[in-house]
């Protein structure tokens, strides 16, 4: 029976994970602490934020994901400070010291979303529409072979060829990557990001940003009260 990442029964959205990123509410539906990183609480678009100020700020979930040679989705609210930034910042990674095996999703220095996978090396990099620095809605769907993405809930850029995720030891980071340390980090907000083992649809994408814009909730079976679990601040 599939599981979420930390090994309890999926529910009938496959809802692996979730990070509302409501401070002291949070962090995860494992109840597991994560460890936060030079970052503050602000208000956000569902409730709370992180806002992150570059380079090694950001989360370590404490994770390892568990989403390999599967159909997966991935979602977050997303407000950076800058759309031409002078290196890649990174959403979302789960990379190892040498960068063999891994995912990461970013923003390249044009505003557009950076993906890339190793060691099979399928990516995207500087094509699609281009990020504005107000709250956004974004998404990334893969059945295995094909990844799509999206922008407040309209298809971006896809088909585009690709392959099941590799993950490796590391555990999952929001907001940097985690290279030879942490690095590469988002200057701006990072609100709600979800994990699902499943590829959403372009039509249920469009339904989790409206919902989600007229609700202030991430999914109605998640709202904040059943939120627990803070983070561990590293100064």
């Amino acid at each position: 029976m599939p599981s979420r990442i930390d090994g309890s029964p999926l529910d009938d959205d496959n809802l692996l994970a979730l990070w509302p990123l409501d401070g002291d509410s949070d962090e995860r539906n494992s109840g597991q602490a994560g460890i936060d990183t030079d970052l503050s609480y602000e208000d956000g678009i569902l409730g709370e934020c992180v806002r992150l100020s570059g380079n090694t700020s950001g989360i370590d979930t404490q994770l390892v994901p568990s989403i390999v040679g599967i159909p997966w989705s991935m979602m977050m609210w997303v407000k950076p400070a800058d759309v031409t930034p002078s290196n890649t910042q990174f959403f979302i990674a789960n990379d190892d010291k040498q960068g063999l095996r891994q995912f990461n999703w970013g923003m390249n220095t044009n505003g557009t979303f950076h993906f890339e996978q190793r060691p099979t090396m399928a990516e995207f990099i500087g094509t699609g529409a281009s990020l504005t620095t107000d709250w956004q809605h974004i998404a990334l769907t893969s059945t295995g072979s094909l990844l799509y993405s999206y922008i407040d809930g309209e298809l971006n850029t896809g088909p585009t060829g690709c392959y099941p995720l590799y993950v490796t030891a590391n555990t999952l980071t929001i907001g940097m990557r985690k290279y030879d340390g942490y690095a590469m980090g988002l200057v701006g907000d990072i609100d709600d990001v979800g994990i699902f083992d499943r590829c959403i649809s372009s039509d249920d994408i469009k339904d989790f940003y409206n919902d989600q814009l007229a609700t202030r909730n991430f999914i109605k079976k998640y709202r904040r009260t059943r939120v627990t679990g803070p983070i561990t601040g590293v100064e």
